[in-house]
């Protein structure tokens, strides 16, 4: 219980997004503006799946599974 209502006061201090790392990858890179120069005929040759996978590897986002549900959290 004591671990609990630690980890709920401190949810203001962390980011984190539901979802799997790879939704998350392809959020950032709509949401960041990084693809707006990438003409589209080259942007299916993006790889979602390996960027999401060295987000995770370089420790940039960790995707932990939390009763049923998938979160990806950052700068924490």
């Amino acid at each position: 219980m004591w671990i609990c209502l630690t980890i709920m006061d401190k949810l203001d201090d962390i980011s984190f997004f539901e979802g799997r790392a790879k939704t998350y990858a392809v959020d950032y890179l709509e949401d960041s503006g990084l693809l707006d120069e990438v003409p589209e005929s080259l942007k299916y040759y993006i790889n979602i799946d390996a960027f999401a996978r060295d987000m995770l590897l370089a420790g940039d986002i960790t995707e932990v599974d939390i009763m049923g549900a998938t979160y990806v959290f950052w700068d924490c």
